[in-house]
């Protein structure tokens, strides 16, 4: 009706999408990946803690707490992404937790101890180098999921038809990351490597 090109406009507005996600996304690891490592291998009081605290963000819908968190902060960019971000980070925090606290009674991680090795020593040394192809698989599919946030946030309110041609790239792009955690599973996790 504007003579206005759709494609360009999808084009320019998946750069937007995938700047969200990816940032969000790489939050959530870095933030998730930290709350995770200290509370698997120190464990205790403050694991317990912290994982209830996780456990009650996660009992949240993930859409809904994150168009709360943009009502309340207000509907800018970097918003967007601290809101995607925070509903991502229990699920990072409790999958690395889980994968710390697997590997805390492995023998090569008490002869390290019986070395002298250091707990910061023993955190990236050891242990992040044995969870990173997991923390990577997860976030390349992750980042699908929040591009689908991202775009559900930004069309609210907006009329359907509109949403057409970009929902088409978004779903295109979502299979594309989901594809390529599914190959990054099959390079990467040991276990499937004698099959």
């Amino acid at each position: 009706q504007f003579g206005r090109d759709v494609f360009a406009r999808v084009i320019h507005g998946g750069r937007v999408s995938l700047e969200v996600a990816i940032t969000a996304v790489f939050t959530a690891v870095v933030v998730g990946g930290l709350i995770g490592l200290v509370t698997g291998y120190y464990g205790g009081w403050l694991d317990r803690v912290v994982m209830r605290l996780m456990d009650v963000l996660i009992a949240f819908p993930s859409l809904l707490l994150a168009i709360f968190l943009v009502a309340v902060l207000g509907p800018d960019l970097r918003n967007l992404i601290l809101a995607i971000s925070l509903t991502r980070i229990p699920y990072f925090a409790r999958l690395t937790r889980a994968e710390v606290a697997s590997l805390v009674g492995r023998p090569f991680i008490a002869a390290s101890l019986t070395m002298g090795a250091s707990d910061l020593r023993l955190l990236v040394r050891h242990i992040l180098p044995n969870i990173m192809p997991l923390l990577i698989i997860f976030a390349t599919t992750d980042i699908a999921m929040a591009i689908i946030a991202e775009s559900s946030l930004s069309y609210l309110g907006q009329a359907v038809w509109l949403g057409i041609f970009p929902g088409l790239f978004i779903m295109i792009t979502v299979i594309c990351f989901n594809l390529v955690g599914d190959g990054l599973r099959d390079v990467l996790d040991p276990r499937l490597r004698g099959r």
